[in-house]
């Protein structure tokens, strides 16, 4: 369980970041 949470909130910080850089290109 412990490994899945790191996942998400790896996958999160990553999606976040694609999102931030979306933004500043737009």
């Amino acid at each position: 369980m412990r490994f899945v949470h790191g996942a998400d909130f790896a996958a999160r910080r990553v999606t976040r970041g694609l999102l931030g850089q979306v933004r500043k290109s737009a």
